[in-house]
């Protein structure tokens, strides 16, 4: 699990911020203190959100980003984590177009649409799948 945490700030794009927060299922608002608590799943799910709220408040005095009982401070510490979400995730939807398309490669001679099977991926196959990819990152 990751942590965004911001706080107070006097940045006209403050009140974006949490809304944008507001947004995970993790969000907590403790005294001006905003923390969003979130799941790959959920960064994957919501990634746009996750994009926008990320480089609205990285740079704010008291942003952090807290990723295995370790927090970061630093900008340089912060992006790098972000940019290895941004490819994870870009490896899943690689990985979700390439099986989309598998099923639904027909040709133009037999396009039959009641023979198109229209199953998407279920959450229990997708948290399995995040899970794996999650544990061959850390090299177990």
């Amino acid at each position: 699990m990751l942590t965004l945490s911001f706080g107070k700030s006097t940045s006209p794009r403050y009140r974006d911020a949490v809304k944008l927060a507001e947004k995970f299922t993790g969000y907590k608002n403790t005294g001006g203190k905003i923390s969003v608590l979130l799941s790959v799943k959920e960064v994957f799910e919501k990634w746009e959100y996750f994009n926008q709220l990320f480089w609205t408040a990285v740079d704010w005095k008291e942003t952090t980003l807290s990723y295995e009982d370790m927090t970061y401070h630093s900008h340089t510490d912060k992006t790098r984590i972000f940019y290895a979400l941004q490819n994870s995730h870009w490896k899943w939807i690689n990985y979700v177009e390439q099986k989309l398309s598998l099923q639904f490669n027909i040709s133009e001679d037999n396009l039959d649409l009641s023979k198109l099977d229209t199953t998407n991926i279920d959450d229990k196959t997708a948290d399995l799948l995040i899970d794996f990819y999650s544990i061959k990152k850390q090299g177990f």
